[in-house]
């Protein structure tokens, strides 16, 4: 999937930073509802590129590629350690990882 490799261009070049963590999450919608984010959040935290990204996530499903495979493999890359299971268990210990937390737990209860 062109996109997956796109999204782990991104998220890869410029963790742990608030962008990439929101992409990551936004990504993450696009494989599960279990997962959501706030427009606003992502209007006001993501740089250009990473709003491209969403962009393309917006659409994903108008791609040839996109089918159950290529959310799989989204959904392990996003499910490393360093990525959504990092924000998760907490070992980014800053004020937007907080934050991001804090939106997880509300989309999940």
């Amino acid at each position: 999937m062109i996109l997956l490799g796109m999204l782990k261009n991104y998220i890869d070049s410029n963790w742990p930073s608030k962008s990439s963590m929101m992409v990551a999450i936004a990504a993450a919608t696009v494989c599960s509802d279990r997962y959501g984010v706030s427009l606003l959040t992502l209007s006001t935290d993501l740089d250009r590129e990473g709003k491209k990204l969403v962009f393309f996530l917006m659409n994903a499903t108008d791609l040839p590629d996109f089918n159950a495979s290529s959310r799989a493999k989204m959904f392990d890359y996003l499910m490393q350690d360093h990525l959504l299971g990092r924000v998760r268990k907490g070992d980014v210990n800053d004020a937007h990882s907080r934050q991001i937390q804090r939106t997880l737990r509300m989309k999940s209860e």
